[in-house]
């Protein structure tokens, strides 16, 4: 529950952002292979970076923070982390994209989801969330099914 607050905060938080960025890209995946590049090496560096792509996110360093705070503890109990896949990249507009990717670790998976918008000519990171919880959400689609 608790987890569940602060990724809606964080993305109440992104929806302000709505001009240029701080480092333009041309396209999300650009910023996706760029943010996994410093993941590989360093998780809090990624993240930092993420959320660079947002110049309104530049204003809440507590956010930043506790989002590379998080990651690193995770990260140290997933154990070594061996890439990632990509699961879903829905267009939902021309300017606006959901792009959910399986994060490969020793113990189990995890999932990072990016949502993306170019409200001009740059895109930039909107909302950036992860899901430890993977078996969990897996076996409640089959429920649905």
């Amino acid at each position: 529950m608790q987890k569940t607050a602060q990724l809606i905060s964080l993305f109440i938080l992104f929806t302000f952002g709505t001009t240029t960025t701080s480092i333009a890209q041309v396209t999300t995946k650009a910023i996706t292979d760029a943010f996994f590049a410093l993941y590989a090496k360093d998780p809090g560096k990624a993240v930092e970076y993420a959320f660079s792509t947002n110049k309104y996110m530049l204003k809440k360093p507590e956010v930043v923070s506790n989002v590379k705070t998080q990651l690193k503890s995770l990260s140290g109990v997933l154990g070594t982390y061996y890439g990632n896949e990509l699961i879903s990249d829905n267009s939902i507009a021309p300017s606006f994209r959901e792009i959910k990717f399986l994060i490969k670790y020793d113990r189990e998976p995890i999932q990072f989801t990016f949502l993306l918008y170019k409200p001009f000519n740059t895109w930039m990171v909107l909302n950036f969330a992860y899901n430890e919880n993977l078996d969990k959400e897996i076996a409640g689609a089959e429920k649905t099914k």
